[in-house]
C-alpha cells in the first residue's frame, strides 16, 4: 500500500512539474512579448475610444468595459473611476514612449500604465471586490488539497484491503493452513480472485485428505500380511536370506507403524498421564543399543502428555543418531532438561550429518537427505516428519541443525502441561 501511495505522489508531482514548466514557458520573453504587442494595440483602440467621448461619459463607458480607469494630464491633474496611484507606480509610465504599456503592483492589484499622447492612463486589472473573492477561493482551494488527499489515502487504503487479505491468505497456505478463507470483498476482479484462492485451496485440503486417508487404509490394510510374514519368518530357518528378509520386513512394519501414528496425532486421539522423561529416557536408550550414561538429566522433567507418542518421539530420534552415525554411537547424547513450564529435550550425534540444501525439507514426508540414500541406512523417510507431528499434537516444537560431516542436533521443547487432562 505505501509502495502504490508513493507511486501515486511521484506522479502527482510529475504532473505538477510538467505542467510548472508548461507555465513557465508560457511566461518567457517571446510569450511575454507578443501578449504585450496585443494588449498595447486593443489599448490604443480604448484610449482613442476615450478621448472621443464626452468627459461626462467617460466613467460610464469604463464601467461598460468592466475596468477601471484613471487619468493623469501632463499637467499632473487626475480624473477617471480609478483610485489614484501612488507616485513611484506612475514613475515607469513617464519613461514609456506613446503606445506603449507596462505591468505595475499595487498590493494584491495589478495595473497596466499606457503612455498616450495627452498623458498616463492606467487601467485596473479587476474591481477589489472581484480580486478579494479569488483570493479567497484560491485559499479555499489551497485548503481543499489536505482534505483531497486524505480522501485518496482512505480510498486507496479501501482497495488495497482486498488484496492484502489475498496475500495473508498466500501465506497462511505456505505455513500449511488450507483452512484459511478469505473473504470476497472490493471491486469484482478481486472478488472473483478471492473466491478462485478459496476453491483452490479448498481443492487443495480436499487432495492431502484423501491421500492422507489412502495412506491410512493402506497401511491398516498391510498389518495383517506384515504379522503373517513374520510368523514365518520366525519358522525358518536361520541364514543369511532369513535375517535379510527380517530386516525388509522390520523396516516396512515401521513404516506403517508410524503412518498410523502419524494419523493419530492429526487426530488428536491422545491420551495424557503423568510421565518423567528422566526416568522414561534410559529405557528407550537401551532399546536402540545406546548406554544410560549417555543421558544427562537436569532439572524437574515431569510432564502431563500422551505415553506412546513420548516414547515414539524418542525412539525415532535416538534410532536416526544412532543409523546415521556409524562407528560413532557411542558419542551420541541425550540431554533432558526441565524448567517451570516447559522441557527440553536434545539428542546430538557426531555422525554424517545433513547437506544444507536438504535441510530445509528435511521434515517433508518420505524425505531423505542425500548421504542417507543408500541401502545401508535402510529407512523411508517417516522419521523427522512423525517427530514434528507427534509436537505439534503434544503442543511443542523441534528444530534441527547440522553440518556435512560434523553431525546433527535436534532441540525438542514440550509444555509440561502440553495435553490438557479436560481435553482427553
Amino acid at each position: 500500500f505505501t509502495h502504490l501511495l508513493f507511486t501515486f505522489a511521484v506522479t502527482a508531482l510529475a504532473v505538477g512539474l510538467l505542467v510548472g514548466a508548461a507555465h513557465r514557458l508560457g511566461r518567457s520573453q517571446h510569450w511575454h512579448g507578443f501578449i504585450e504587442r496585443q494588449m498595447e494595440q486593443y489599448l490604443t483602440y480604448i484610449v482613442r475610444d476615450l478621448e472621443e467621448v464626452h468627459a461626462l461619459d467617460q466613467k460610464g463607458f469604463a464601467r461598460s468595459l468592466g475596468w477601471e480607469i484613471g487619468f493623469v494630464g501632463a499637467d499632473g491633474s487626475w480624473q477617471g473611476n480609478a483610485p489614484p496611484l501612488r507616485r513611484h507606480l506612475l514613475a515607469p509610465g513617464k519613461d514609456l514612449a506613446p503606445g506603449r504599456v507596462k505591468f505595475v503592483w499595487q498590493g494584491p492589484q495589478s495595473y497596466l500604465l499606457y503612455q498616450s499622447t495627452k498623458g498616463l492612463y492606467y487601467f485596473r486589472g479587476a474591481r477589489p471586490e472581484t480580486e478579494s473573492w479569488r483570493q479567497g477561493a484560491i485559499f479555499a482551494v489551497l485548503a481543499l488539497v489536505p482534505v483531497v488527499l486524505l480522501l485518496a489515502y482512505l480510498r486507496l487504503k479501501r482497495l488495497w484491503s482486498p488484496l492484502s487479505k489475498l496475500d495473508q491468505g498466500m501465506e497462511e497456505i505456505q505455513q500449511g493452513n488450507l483452512t484459511h478463507r478469505i473473504p470476497p470483498q472490493g471491486p469484482k476482479e478481486l472478488v472473483k480472485l478471492a473466491e478462485t484462492y478459496n476453491q483452490m485451496s479448498g481443492r487443495i485440503g480436499q487432495m492431502l485428505r484423501d491421500k492422507e486417508q489412502l495412506l491410512s487404509d493402506v497401511s491398516h490394510e498391510l498389518r495383517s500380511p506384515l504379522t503373517r510374514m513374520q510368523v514365518v519368518l520366525a519358522l525358518m530357518e536361520e541364514g543369511n536370506a532369513k535375517h535379510d528378509l527380517q530386516e525388509e520386513v522390520a523396516c516396512m512394519a515401521g513404516m506403517v507403524t508410524g503412518i498410523l501414528e502419524a494419523q493419530r496425532m492429526q487426530a488428536k486421539a491422545l491420551h495424557p498421564v503423568s510421565i518423567d522423561l528422566a526416568e522414561l529416557a534410559p529405557t528407550r536408550l537401551l532399546k536402540q543399543g545406546l548406554a544410560p550414561s549417555q543421558l544427562e538429566a537436569a532439572g524437574d522433567c515431569r510432564l502431563w502428555t500422551d505415553a506412546p507418542a513420548l516414547e515414539l518421539l524418542l525412539d525415532n530420534l535416538l534410532s536416526n543418531a544412532v543409523k546415521y552415525s556409524p562407528g560413532k554411537q557411542n558419542q551420541v547424547r541425550l540431554r533432558v532438561q526441565g524448567s517451570d513450564s516447559q522441557v527440553l529435550l536434545e539428542v546430538v550425534d557426531f555422525g554424517m550429518g545433513i547437506a544444507p540444501d536438504d535441510l530445509p525439507r528435511i521434515f517433508d514426508p518420505f524425505s531423505r537427505a542425500d548421504q542417507a540414500r543408500c541401502h545401508a541406512q535402510p529407512g523411508y523417510g517417516l522419521g523427522l516428519h512423525l517427530v514434528k507431528r507427534i509436537c505439534q499434537a503434544l503442543g511443542g516444537s523441534v528444530t534441527l541443525s547440522s553440518q556435512l560431516g560434523l553431525g546433527t542436533q535436534v532441540q525438542v521443547l514440550l509444555p509440561k502441561l502440553g495435553v490438557s487432562p479436560q481435553k482427553a
